[in-house]
């Protein structure tokens, strides 16, 4: 009988453990991960999100830029720092070292700073001259409530 009942309350004790650890979760923060294998389905994706102001979103895209390849930001609307902050732009290599053409994630994170409707565009591209142009877009309406 009284291993039953242990085990009743470690049941229960792991369970509000679990609901107390997702309740405490970054309020307002949405995180937004495509892989290569998406967007070799869908070269062209779009989304949107909602948000409250002082919330972030995290963007992260799969990027290789050993392929001369790179993620740019090409439109912004309304302009940056009405609603949206971009607050951070940095590239993660592969977990896979020494291997050549394994790809890694671009990760861009912004923060709204007020109420409104903004639109971040990403365009995978070749940066120079004659090269490749929208290969991929991704494209994330973004409102801020």
């Amino acid at each position: 009988m009284k291993t039953g009942l242990l085990t009743v309350f470690v049941t229960v004790g792991a369970i509000i453990s679990l609901l107390v650890a997702g309740c405490t979760a970054a309020p307002g923060h949405v995180s937004i991960e495509v892989s290569c294998d998406e967007f070799s389905t869908n070269p062209h994706i779009t989304g949107e999100v909602h948000i409250p102001v002082d919330g972030t979103v995290t963007l992260t895209v799969c990027s290789n830029p050993t392929t001369g390849f790179e993620w740019e930001q090409k439109v912004f609307c309304p302009l940056l720092g009405s609603i949206l902050t971009k607050v951070d732009h940095s590239f993660i290599g592969p977990e896979e070292t020494g291997k050549v053409g394994v790809p890694g994630q671009e990760v861009w994170t912004f923060k709204a700073v007020g109420r409104g409707t903004a639109a971040v565009s990403l365009d995978y591209s070749q940066s120079w001259e004659g090269g490749e142009k929208g290969v991929w877009t991704y494209t994330l309406t973004i409102v801020v409530e």
